[in-house]
């Protein structure tokens, strides 16, 4: 089996309703957690380069100011709600000490691969092209079709990872529930 690494991918909200109710969450979003003792930069700094680690699935790139404290959570966003941290934070209990990341794309209704990967070493080519190599630190590929998690796909609950000691592949390492952005 492969193990997740020191971040992994701890709930996702791929389906948010079409008209929340009072209390739903009207936003997606993924939540990151940091399982080691120490702070994790999710920006790695090799020789001369510098470079964010990704989530494909989402079309994203962490920045330099990107860090999970030990033991932490952080939340990854649509970059549509790049400055409404604050309102967010208040409408939905988000506690203080959670930073924000955000993402270009979207997540798919119908499921999809999300990996979670951190730059290790890259290789110079000619001129400025740079190839970079990745280690995996989580992996999850969610399904609309998983049985039994079908309140999760727009009915306003949430895939909350159980199984921690491999990636997210299987509908055995989820369980739905009530959305809880940034509380572990």
């Amino acid at each position: 089996a492969l193990k997740s690494g020191p971040v992994y991918i701890n709930e996702i909200y791929y389906h948010p309703p079409e008209s929340p109710k009072d209390g739903q969450i009207p936003f997606e979003y993924l939540e990151l957690v940091n399982k080691s003792n120490e702070k994790v930069s999710l920006y790695v700094n090799k020789s001369s380069k510098s470079k964010g680690w990704k989530i494909e699935g989402v079309n994203m790139e962490f920045i330099g100011t990107d860090e999970i404290p030990a033991g932490g959570v952080m939340l990854v966003v649509s970059k549509t709600l790049k400055g409404q941290e604050s309102a967010l934070r208040a409408a939905h209990g988000i506690p203080s000490t959670v930073p924000f990341a955000f993402y270009e794309g979207k997540l798919s209704n119908r499921g999809e691969l999300l990996a979670l990967k951190k730059p290790f070493d890259y290789e110079q080519g000619e001129g400025d092209q740079i190839q970079w190599y990745y280690d995996w630190s989580d992996a999850v590929l969610y399904s609309d079709s998983w049985s039994g998690m079908k309140e999760a796909d727009g009915y306003g609950k949430t895939l909350q990872r159980i199984n921690f000691d491999s990636m997210g592949y299987e509908s055995s390492s989820w369980k739905v529930a009530d959305p809880t952005p940034g509380v572990l």
